[in-house]
């Protein structure tokens, strides 16, 4: 499943603009029953419905993994210390936004969100605290918030951490704090329920919206008056193809509204004016061409894949008033990609476009020389978030602020290296993470990374819980493979659909390659992956039953046959290029048949070596928890021994498909622990 929890859309890049932008605030022994138990009614069923006999089964999972927690338990609490001592004690500075004659700041405090803005040599004041939410941080949270263009009004959505959409909440700005705070726990304030995305209009008094519905997929943008106390409902616009998912955006330079459909690799894109009743179309749906608009000073920019198949930025003129269409092939070529690169992202500024680009598993800058400076934020494996300023006259660069981890950091070293695929078609770029001083005379225990799904990037970025691995001398990969977004459009697409099985062979290739350069010790590999990451290594693991020795996935996509062939699941409609569609396609039905996870878990002596945790989270509505727990049930019941099955299913409360309440840190210990024990690493 797409992190980004989007059914449906996995844009591998985007245009954005931020900079000098109304200021926004984002916050993050077991019964072998018959398969007939594990099977829910509904694919995305909760486990708060599921039968008697299954609640038994679940119940008996629990235990088999508490054992084997109480027996990780002195190692743990060890690395959970580790690992809180290594985050940074403070977070960097929030820079502030100056928009108009009033500054915004956005801080945490305790794990709160706050925001205060000021005039201009005035006194700030507390426009927002997620503490008035009634519950701090562990129990509401802020997931946007957005002031109107004339200051007068906020708006922001609340919800709990592991949902995905919550309630869009208005309040006016000027009051008393003390009021403001005692109307917000009151719930008096004019709300909205089941808010995706918002935008303000330019006219500060309507904001447009979308919804998710009961797959998860976005297909109507909605308006509320915000002078209406009732905040009435009005039915803007509707998608009606199933693969669609839809969101809007504002323009760079205000004055209009941007509604974007996207499927897996096609766009569509309407407008709509300030004044207007009714959106326009901009950018015509093309199958297989992709599309991000954006307009600033009588030009529209457009990230698209027209010309070449990847993705270009280009420019051409625009007149609102004229409800033209785009040609895409007709605009100005402004930036495109080198060889082995691909655009992830675009920021517009009033004199230039920043490009965030990407080759292989790195990211870099490419801007404009016109410009005087820029500013952007970064994170590497071994600095955890860090703000700098770039001068382009002088190539000079100034770091802001900086969080480094409290961990030997200089210690470790970063390397990348690129594995030929088994086809002979492609090298696999792959970023390695070890010691400076890594002994060359011996094989290591590795912990490999990958995802291979939906354009998404596996980046080098940090991670809390790498920092134990590498401080005991594991090597990590993280396997850029084929079906991300790390190469670019292409690659993604030779991942996918009737290509899915590429992945899996690129994360043996690049293990293979691993051993066989004497870098891993075979008899000593991990894994971790990641929602569909966890249909990889699961995936792979079947075919190459040998392969691993301990596999951590994390709310694994696990039955993807089961999950599909469901009208009603979230996976039905919005993912069928990413895999197929089995309900339609019998060469589909077949292929993904032949690699789901839940149904090709090797017997007898090719039985998988490797010990699987398998993790769920109560709430999640993509991948329920019912995929996690089925495989664990089917692999103990396919082992030779049973009784001494090393697979084993957790189920977190608070939990949705990435994110949740309360403190992370103990999930991490628990994941960490379970790979350094069964990889036979010292602590």
């Amino acid at each position: 499943m797409p992190p980004s929890g989007r059914p449906g859309i996995r844009p591998t890049a985007q245009i954005t603009s931020t900079t000098g932008d109304t200021p926004w605030v984002a916050p993050a022994a077991g019964t072998n029953p018959p398969t007939r138990l594990l099977t829910p009614a509904r694919p995305d069923a909760s486990h708060r419905n599921w039968n008697q006999e299954t609640r038994q089964v679940l119940s008996a999972e629990l235990a088999r993994t508490r054992t084997l927690a109480e027996e990780l338990a002195p190692l743990a609490a060890r690395l959970r210390e580790e690992m809180r001592s290594t985050i940074p004690s403070s977070l960097p500075p929030v820079s502030s936004a100056i928009v108009d004659d009033y500054e915004y700041v956005t801080d945490h405090e305790h794990g709160a969100t706050v925001m205060r803005r000021r005039r201009l040599g005035g006194q700030f004041e507390t426009i927002l605290d997620s503490r008035w939410l009634g519950a701090g941080a562990r129990g509401a949270v802020i997931g946007k918030a957005l002031v109107s263009d004339d200051h007068g009004a906020l708006a922001y959505v609340q919800m709990r951490p592991q949902d995905e959409q919550g309630t869009l909440v208005v309040k006016r700005l000027g009051g008393s704090g003390l009021a403001d705070r005692f109307a917000a726990m009151a719930a008096r304030l004019p709300r909205v329920r089941n808010v995706f995305n918002f935008v303000w209009s330019s006219d500060s008094r309507h904001i447009l919206f979308t919804r998710l519905d009961s797959t998860l997929r976005s297909r109507d943008v909605l308006r509320v008056d915000t002078h209406d106390a009732a905040l009435a409902e009005t039915l803007l616009f509707r998608e009606h193809d199933p693969r669609f998912f839809v969101d809007v955006t504002r323009s760079k330079d205000k004055s209009c509204i941007l509604i974007n459909s996207n499927a897996t690799d096609t766009s569509e894109i309407r407008i709509v004016a300030a004044d207007a009743a009714e959106p326009n179309l901009l950018v015509q749906r093309e199958q297989g061409i992709q599309c991000f608009a954006d307009i600033l000073a009588d030009s529209v920019f457009t990230l698209h894949t027209k010309v070449g198949g990847e993705f270009v930025l280009s420019r051409q003129p625009y007149n609102q008033s004229s409800h033209t269409q785009l040609d895409l092939a007709a605009g100005q070529i402004v930036a495109a990609p080198g060889p082995h690169e691909c655009i992830e992202n675009v920021e517009l500024t009033s004199t230039t476009a920043v490009l965030t680009m990407r080759t292989g598993g790195t990211q870099f800058i490419r801007c404009d020389p016109a410009s005087r400076s820029i500013r952007f934020t970064y994170s590497t494996p071994f600095v955890s978030e860090a703000a700098c300023e770039l001068d382009l006259a002088s190539n000079k660069l100034s770091v802001l602020s900086r969080a480094r981890p409290l961990a030997p950091t200089s210690k470790w070293t970063a390397r990348s290296m690129r594995v030929p695929s088994s086809d002979g078609s492609c090298e696999i770029p792959v970023t390695l993470l070890h010691a400076r001083d890594l002994p060359a005379d011996r094989a290591h225990p590795c912990v490999v990374l990958g995802y291979g799904a939906y354009g998404v990037s596996v980046t080098a970025e940090f991670r809390l819980e790498l920092m134990p691995l590498l401080a005991r001398g594991v090597v990590v990969a993280m396997a850029h493979l084929r079906g991300g977004g790390e190469l670019g459009v292409q690659w993604h697409r030779m991942g996918r659909g009737e290509n899915k099985t590429k992945s899996f062979a690129d994360l043996a290739d690049v293990v293979d390659t691993l051993v066989r350069d004497g870098i891993a010790d075979a008899s000593r590999i991990g894994g971790v992956g990641t929602s569909a990451g966890g249909l990889l290594f699961a995936a792979t693991m079947n075919q190459r039953p040998e392969m691993f020795k301990a596999l951590v996935l994390r709310v694994p996509f696990l039955d993807p046959l089961a999950a599909m062939m469901h009208t009603d699941s979230p996976l039905a409609s919005g993912e069928v290029l990413e895999w197929g569609d089995p309900r339609t396609d019998p060469s589909a039905l077949e292929r993904i048949a032949a690699f789901s996870p839940c149904s090709n878990i090797p017997t007898g002596s090719r039985f998988p070596r490797a010990s699987v945790l398998a993790t769920a989270g109560v709430d999640d509505q993509r991948v329920p928890p019912w995929h996690a727990l089925r495989f664990v049930v089917r692999m103990c019941k396919a082992s030779p021994s049973p009784p001494d099955c090393r697979a084993f299913f957790q189920l977190y409360s608070g939990r949705g498909h990435l994110y949740g309440s309360g403190d992370k840190t103990d999930e991490l210990a628990l994941e960490c622990a379970f790979l350094l024990r069964e990889l036979g690493v010292e602590d």
